[in-house]
């Protein structure tokens, strides 16, 4: 077994991500109480690691792997969906206040980013945000450019690529760079969006 299928564990998965969690969706949790009210879709929400940070009554969660949406559906309220983030049908709850993906882009091909951009806007009320985390590739060599090609995901792309994607399907209100760190040496780079459908 290698270490992308081990990773594919629920229980491994969760170990893997414990240390870094809090950075990771540092920038969301930022936008305060209100980014996380109301109805929520979370579009490749794993075994449920940020389920916790939603309200159960309004929350759907959805992924692929029916180990993660067991292990979700053990340890969180809320609805856990398997199914294609890229290709759902909408949840009879849509439309969502927020719909929110973390992690999940660097792991499709551009169609499946421009499918699953497409629907989560039409998952969303008039009024409704997207929130999206996700890895990029930094230009420069660096321990983090060796990661994100090293990364299960495979589809680790510069932060103009990602702009250009986000921005064909939604409105602007933050698009920020961070980095997660260990020991003080920047590990990933990421980016935060949050934005509004067109109008």
């Amino acid at each position: 077994m290698d270490v992308r299928s081990i990773l594919d564990l629920p229980a491994v998965y969760a170990l893997w991500q414990a240390p870094f969690v809090a950075q990771k969706i540092a920038p969301f949790l930022a936008a305060g109480p209100a980014a996380r009210a109301g109805r929520v879709l979370e579009l490749g929400c794993g075994p449920g690691t940020n389920a916790h940070l939603f309200d159960p009554r309004g929350y759907v969660g959805i992924d692929l792997s029916p180990h993660y949406v067991e292990a979700a559906r053990r340890r969180h309220r809320g609805r856990f969906v398997c199914g294609d983030a890229a290709a759902f049908d909408l949840p009879d709850e849509a439309p969502f206040d927020r719909v929110f993906v973390n992690s999940l882009l660097h792991h499709l091909r551009d169609e499946q980013v421009e499918s699953l951009l497409s629907r989560a806007a039409a998952a969303l009320a008039a009024e409704g945000e997207i929130h999206l985390l996700d890895l990029t590739l930094p230009a420069r060599p660096s321990v983090a450019r060796f990661l994100a090609r090293a990364d299960r995901g495979g589809f680790a792309r510069p932060l103009a690529a990602w702009k250009t994607f986000v921005t064909r399907h939604f409105d602007t209100v933050t698009l920020a760079p961070y980095a997660v760190r260990c020991g003080g040496v920047s590990c990933w780079e990421m980016f935060y969006f949050r934005g509004r459908r067109h109008a």
